[in-house]
């Protein structure tokens, strides 16, 4: 026989089920609206990017002095975990200065691609200059109302940063990444300070190779300067070679012309072909290369100032060679004398050892003469 389903306790009272509430709708963001607004993040979310671009509005830790900046981003952090509207755990400034970033790098990204598609239409329709400014500004306008708030006070937020004056030697916007160039590694800070500056020693370069100057340290005598050959200029050395310089180049021009195979068209035409495929420079070149040569070896031979400060550099070599020597002498005689008086104290030590161990040895013999002297007498 078969047995049904067991069935204990039948007068219990049956179990009730409750009801499951209704789906809550999604929010704009993915999230649930059930979630009550109280809840702690531990995400950036919509509501708590905006309050933090509001903060650095506000706060402009972009405009900070340098030494000052990682404070202005702590006290941005402190005023958002005091606001009552950011639902998130507390941060830091480095977090918000990170988070910020990430938002900055994201706009000119979204910037950066929206105007090559404003290009690629400028494009097609070149040629349509009635009513440009008019449409520009219909499209900015929708442009605004696509976005929303967000966007626009992140765009008011980029566009106080790059209107910042570049100023010479403050570099407190740019990170510490070294300078690339990359959107990730830049920060968004300062952009167009940043091409200032890279302007800026492009040209102290180039001044400085036409200068003559070098960044390591030179030792060569006769590298020139640029205040050197401004001195040369005053003395009048270029009136003095001026003979001297034509003759030198014409027989510089003259052997250079002889050794071509192919005369002076050849030379005026394309130089002299080397057979590792280069090319030498032209004549002209070559007799403004020798004539600067010939210049400098002129104005090094006849500059009466240089042979005195040859000697004058010879002298002083030859004294501090000298102070050196009295200075090792005077520290050899040093160190004799002080050896000398580590052999007396050493001496002077073990004497004192000796007599040490001369005292014990008779208070112990007077001990045991004393100690005899008890014992017969109690005897």
């Amino acid at each position: 026989m078969p047995r049904g389903p067991r069935r204990d306790g039948l007068d219990a009272p049956p179990r009730v089920i409750a009801p499951s509430p209704p789906p809550s709708p999604r929010g704009p963001r993915g999230t649930s609206s059930s979630v009550p607004s109280a809840t702690t993040r531990q995400r950036f979310g919509q509501q708590e990017d905006f309050l933090l671009l509001q903060q650095v509005q506000r706060g402009a830790p972009y405009k900070a002095q340098h030494g000052t900046i990682q404070r202005t981003w702590d006290r941005v952090a402190e005023q958002l975990n005091a606001h009552p509207d950011f639902h998130m755990r507390l941060v830091k400034g480095s977090t918000v200065k990170a988070r910020f970033d990430t938002l900055l790098s994201r706009h000119r990204e979204r910037v950066g691609g929206r105007a090559m598609g404003m290009q690629g239409e400028g494009r097609c329709d070149e040629g349509e200059g009635e009513g440009g400014e008019e449409r520009e500004g219909r499209e900015r306008r929708r442009r605004s109302q696509r976005d929303g708030p967000f966007w626009g006070l992140m765009a008011e937020v980029v566009k106080q940063i790059d209107e910042i004056p570049a100023k010479e030697g403050d570099r407190t916007l740019l990170d510490g990444s070294g300078g690339r160039g990359d959107a990730r590694g830049d920060r968004g800070y300062g952009l167009q300070r940043k091409r200032v500056y890279k302007e800026e020693e492009g040209e102290e370069e180039k001044a400085s190779c036409r200068l003559g100057r070098h960044r390591g340290g030179s030792s060569g005598a006769g590298v020139l300067d640029g205040e050197r050959w401004r001195m040369m200029a005053r003395d009048g050395v270029d009136a003095r070679v001026s003979s001297s310089l034509h003759v030198r180049d014409d027989s510089v021009a003259n052997g250079v012309v002889g050794r071509s195979s192919g005369g002076v068209e050849d030379e005026a035409a394309g130089g002299v072909s080397l057979p590792g495929g280069r090319e030498t420079p032209d004549l002209a070149t070559v007799q403004q290369a020798m004539g600067e040569l010939l210049k400098m070896q002129h104005v090094l031979a006849t500059r009466p100032s240089e042979g005195g400060l040859v000697t004058a550099l010879g002298l002083m070599n030859e004294a501090r060679l000298r102070e050196e020597e009295e200075k090792t002498k005077q520290r050899d005689l040093e160190l004799l004398v002080e050896k000398q008086r580590t052999k007396r104290r050493q001496m002077e030590l073990d004497f004192e050892r000796n007599e040490r161990k001369k005292d014990r040895e008779e208070q112990a013999k007077l001990i045991a003469s004393l100690l005899e002297r008890l014992q017969s007498a109690h005897n």
